[in-house]
């Protein structure tokens, strides 16, 4: 859960993506196209555990990887990027033994108990293949004359005028992402045998890229953003595409933890954790509205601002918290419980949230493919009117 001002503030100082970084479109599920024509993919590579390797293991690794590079001749452009993270996650997985999870476990709360200590870190690759007419400037354009001659005079003209559009010819860039792939999969195939390296799909390609321009977890996430029941902004576009009830997060211990669906009154003499009103004033309002409609005197332990918060209290039986259900953390402790509240009224429109002057088209290619893919997986047979730029 996000506060709308949040959102809002940082898009009004930082402005869209696109004005940071020259991206046009994603041309298949891999590459992506930029505003000057040139095409690229973004691999992540996994590294090698140095510390494990001898002083000749290591540098036959760096050698191989030199060796690897020099497929990516002129014309192309590798950037490498590095992202240092603490608190990482660490994977831990769940075994029928119980003396093998028990030592699971144990294992898990020692690294929960260093993880200020604890740093991931990440490898990148941008490989990008300059497009056939990328090159700008008067040289290049009487360069171009010889092999290309109206690319060349349209290039010579808008030197000499206010029009800075550039056409791109499917054929050439067409020509460049063969040439592209073909090398990115020999780069991938001379490392496959110690080097993990794998290339990011479109999702996970833009997300990097937010990365590359913004450090909290939250903005990164994003993209546009999903908020439930939004108030009324200027400022912003809401499209709704889903209902989302509120439910109830509670230990296991609880009287009403044998129930599939739950009420406010199951939690009448329970202290509740909800999300204050500064945080999203209508959610705050209609539970405080529907608990004085059925007479359940109101109790409010603790404010937050996040689910994890809200788990984190819960867990230390600190009350029973009220808040949309927090689809990012997947399956709750076991000693946490999450119900869907039954109340009617604790139903509220989820909408993706994009600001209304933002016309980038990364952005609105990316609501659209994410509202469409939603609305096939409710199997709506109305459509669902998108209110975004073209």
């Amino acid at each position: 859960m996000l506060r709308l001002d949040r959102v809002v503030k940082p898009w009004k100082e930082s402005g869209a993506l696109n004005a940071h970084i020259n991206l046009y479109a994603f041309w298949n599920d891999e590459v992506f196209l930029t505003k000057s024509g040139d095409l690229g993919i973004v691999l992540r590579v996994r590294g090698v555990d140095y510390e494990n390797l001898d002083q000749a293991a290591q540098e036959y690794a760096v050698k191989r990887l030199e060796a690897a590079l020099k497929i990516f001749g002129p014309g192309f452009r590798v950037y490498q990027y590095l992202f240092k993270t603490n608190r990482p996650q660490i994977p831990f997985q769940s075994y029928d033994d119980p003396i093998v999870q028990a030592a699971v476990n144990q294992r898990k709360h020692f690294f929960e108990s260093k993880l200020e200590s604890l740093f991931e870190v990440e490898i990148f690759y941008a490989i990008v293949i300059e497009g056939t007419r990328s090159k700008t400037g008067v040289t290049a354009a009487l360069k171009q004359l010889a092999t290309d001659p109206m690319a060349g005079l349209r290039e010579l003209k808008a030197q000499f005028s206010n029009d800075k559009m550039k056409v791109l010819v499917r054929e050439h860039i067409q020509a460049d992402l063969l040439k592209l792939e073909q090398r990115v999969n020999s780069f991938i195939r001379q490392l496959a045998d110690f080097l993990p390296i794998n290339a990011l799909q479109r999702d996970d390609c833009f997300r990097f890229f937010r990365r590359l321009v913004n450090y909290d977890s939250w903005r990164i996430e994003g993209r546009p953003t999903l908020v439930t029941a939004p108030p009324t902004d200027a400022k912003l576009t809401a499209v709704p595409f889903a209902e989302t009830r509120l439910c109830a997060v509670f230990s296991d211990g609880h009287a009403a933890a044998s129930k599939e669906h739950v009420t406010l009154e199951d939690f009448a003499n329970d202290e509740w954790i909800l999300l204050p009103r500064n945080v999203n004033a209508t959610i705050h309002d209609t539970i405080l509205e529907t608990a004085a409609r059925t007479g359940i005197p109101f109790r409010q332990a603790h404010g937050v601002i996040n689910a994890e918060q809200a788990f984190y209290l819960v867990s230390e039986r600190a009350g029973v918290a009220i808040l949309p259900r927090p689809s990012t953390l997947g399956t709750p402790a076991g000693a946490v419980v999450v119900r869907p509240l039954s109340d009617p009224a604790l139903s509220f429109e989820t909408c993706l949230i994009m600001r209304r002057d933002d016309d980038s088209k990364l952005v609105n290619q990316y609501a659209r493919a994410f509202l469409r893919k939603y609305a096939r997986k409710l199997g709506s047979g109305r459509q669902m009117e998108l209110p975004l730029s073209a």
